[in-house]
């Protein structure tokens, strides 16, 4: 049995609103007003399915690096509104859609659609070029086949455990449905997805007054096996569709089969996996490898990074003195030790950083920074959104200790903890012996 939910995927002739869910009492059938999904939705889809292991289907990936992937940044925010996938800046959460739309455009495309340019003065894995060489080969390979299919497919069903497993094996031969909306468009041979993973082709189609007896007349086995009984079975339908639903619209038994000589979606995708593995995943989104990178680590999220790198910088200045000045101590000042302690400014920590930098590169890259300290902090954040969005090169590394740091392809980058919760500077582009000239060029 399934959920109802029922969407028709892209056909020239039909085009259809995949969002509408069916509820027990009402069938909302999808809008034909609304644009198909594409190619890069058919992917994300697909990946989903396999990196949550929702349908007990395996993935060649480490699991604790599959929910990395679907884990969603719950802050939203500002990253609202921007493109799911760009040769450059940092991957939106969750990342499984950025890797989705990315394996779109990968396959396409035919080449490889992060930018890969080296950072001068940046030493990187000498191999890198040659395994970006061999994953397209692949990847446009199987590619083509999941092109294939997504062509070939008309309706996107949701079918739950354990039926969809018995679909996939071929124990479950009929799927039973109300009938109307899109059902009454469902034809011999037209492609259906279950699950945005397993592709079956309509055998026959066949109209019935109610489940009962549609259950009766196709066999219980092929119906729902591993139920007892035809009233068991009434029972499980009544979990998605009223009795006055059941008499209002009647039943459909959807005789489905497996296409010959055809592989599934999963199964082409879980080889495209498997070649990439984790070095390939993260190379898609735009990580690099170097000594001391660690393998497996992905980019924080870019709202943990703005959070961050907005909290006020609450240092302090001190002043010596003999003894307190009553005028800084009618002000709450603190008189400790011999000094006389000032709070800091409202400036945040990264207006901070950018006015340690400003000054030290001679062509203006670091722009201006004046004013209030108001808009010394927004100049600060706008500086650093821009870098987000151009960053061709991430990377985290061990300097000593755990660091996620993004650079632009000027050189010029920001370092925050592994995590992005604390921000730890700006940095100017790579120079032999920088820092005996305090980084200034």
């Amino acid at each position: 049995m399934a959920t109802e939910t029922v969407a028709p995927i892209p056909a020239s002739e039909l085009e259809v609103d995949t969002s509408s869910v069916v509820s027990q009492e009402t069938v909302y059938p999808p809008s034909p007003q609304s644009p198909p999904l594409s190619f890069a939705e058919f992917m994300t889809c697909a990946l989903k399915s396999l990196l949550s292991g929702e349908n007990q289907l395996p993935c060649p990936l480490p699991p604790d690096f599959c929910a990395a992937l679907l884990r969603t940044d719950d802050s939203g925010g500002e990253t609202a509104g921007q493109e799911v996938f760009s040769a450059k800046g940092l991957p939106q959460y969750p990342l499984y859609k950025y890797i989705g739309h990315g394996l779109s455009e990968w396959i396409s495309s035919g080449s490889f659609p992060r930018s890969v340019e080296a950072l001068e003065g940046i030493a990187e894995d000498e191999a890198k070029a040659a395994k970006i060489d061999r994953w397209t080969l692949r990847v446009v390979d199987l590619g083509a086949y999941l092109m294939e299919v997504y062509r070939e497919v008309r309706f996107q069903l949701h079918c739950q455990e354990p039926f969809f497993s018995q679909l996939k094996d071929g124990k479950k031969t009929v799927e039973g449905r109300c009938a109307g909306g899109y059902y009454s468009k469902l034809q011999v041979g037209d492609g259906l997805l279950f699950n945005g993973v397993l592709f079956l082709q309509v055998k026959d189609v066949k109209k019935y007054n109610t489940f009962r007896k549609m259950m009766e007349t196709e066999g219980l086995d092929n119906v729902l096996p591993g139920v007892s009984s035809v009233i068991e079975g009434v029972q499980v339908y009544r979990n998605f569709y009223s009795e006055a639903k059941e008499r209002e619209s009647g039943v459909l038994g959807i005789h489905v089969r497996h296409p010959l000589n055809q592989r599934q979606p999963f199964e082409l995708l879980y080889d495209l996996l498997k070649e990439l593995e984790v070095e390939g995943i993260r190379a898609l989104l735009g990580m690099r490898t170097t000594m001391g990178s660690i393998p497996d680590a992905l980019p924080p999220p870019t709202s943990a990074l703005l959070s961050s790198f907005s909290e006020v910088n609450n240092e302090t200045v001190s002043f010596l003195l003999d003894s307190p000045c009553p005028l800084l101590v009618h002000h709450s000042y603190r008189y400790c030790c011999g000094a006389m302690e000032v709070p800091g400014s409202k400036l945040t920590v990264g207006a901070r950083a950018l006015a340690k930098h400003v000054h030290r590169c001679s062509n203006g890259w670091w722009g201006t920074f004046s004013g209030t300290e108001p808009a010394k902090n927004e100049v600060s954040r706008r500086k650093l959104r821009r870098m987000i969005e151009d960053a061709v090169w991430m990377n985290v590394h061990v300097v000593p200790v755990p660091v996620f740091e993004i650079r632009v392809a000027a050189g010029y980058g920001a370092r925050w903890s592994q995590d992005g919760r604390t921000f730890r500077g700006f940095l100017e582009p790579p120079m032999e012996e920088g820092y005996l000239h305090k980084w200034r060029h």
